[in-house]
């Protein structure tokens, strides 16, 4: 095997390798991106002080994509309370 053979092998390992790389870093980078605009929902509680201020909870969507949210369940005293109605 000559020299030239030994330098074109190695030549092509090389050039593999680099498109292997190439193709899993835009794998990432399409991950990151798709990551990236999530939305990011926090969820506050509000104190009232008993004059002006009601108590309540924040919902804010720190995140870049919209948050839907679809069904919200509030938990009084470990029961569920279904209705506006029910006593909180």
């Amino acid at each position: 095997m000559g020299t030239s053979t030994k330098i074109d092998i190695v030549a092509l390992l090389i050039s593999a390798s680099a498109l292997y790389l190439a193709i899993s870093q835009g794998f990432e980078t399409r991950e990151s991106n798709r990551i990236s605009v999530r939305p990011h929902l926090d969820i506050s509680y509000l104190a009232a002080n008993g004059i002006t201020e009601p108590h309540g909870f924040k919902v804010d969507n720190g995140g870049l994509g919209p948050a839907i949210i679809d069904e919200m369940t509030v938990f009084v005293d470990g029961k569920v309370a279904h209705k506006e109605k029910d006593k909180m």
